[in-house]
């Protein structure tokens, strides 16, 4: 393993931004290496480190201040992000960024809750979906505007009513 990890650690300070996301995606690629890569100026090795399980969360939080959406919404679908960060991301101006939020399996009740004013569709719909979304907010879902948000929240409900 030593050998793969000085090859991983080469190709983290490479000045190619492929091998440097190759770097961050890799499972071995230690904290203190993913932090160095973070403060990279590309977004596809911004995506990458925040994708991967060993980053760190301060770094997470760090990323989320991103230039690019394709990072921030990395950060929004990272199971490890805090609420803290994913609260601050809930306002992105992004919808996608925002649907990713809706879409996480660990993004609090509170925030779901906060979320289900947002117009944008798939957020909608990401909420309907998300096994974490009060059931206040599904209901309310049943009279969106869009007939497969209502659908979608309808399944949802009976799912959680058998």
């Amino acid at each position: 393993m030593p050998v793969l990890t000085n090859i991983v650690a080469e190709f983290a300070v490479s000045e190619s931004w492929a091998c440097k996301k190759y770097a961050a995606s890799h499972p071995t690629t230690s904290s203190k290496l993913l932090t160095m890569l973070a403060a990279t100026d590309h977004w596809a090795v911004q995506e990458a480190v925040a994708t991967n399980t060993n980053t760190p969360v301060k770094v997470l939080s760090r990323l989320a201040e991103s230039n690019y959406k394709q990072t921030r919404t990395a950060v929004a679908a990272n199971l490890l992000t805090p609420d803290s960060t994913l609260l601050a991301l809930s306002n992105d101006k992004e919808g996608v960024v925002r649907a990713a939020i809706a879409k996480n399996p660990n993004t609090s009740k509170k925030i779901l809750e906060y979320m289900k004013s947002d117009e944008y569709f798939d957020v909608l719909r990401n909420l309907a979906r998300n096994s974490n979304t009060p059931t206040s907010v599904l209901q309310e879902l049943t009279t969106n505007y869009y007939s497969i948000i209502q659908s979608e929240a309808r399944k949802a409900l009976r799912i959680r009513n058998k």
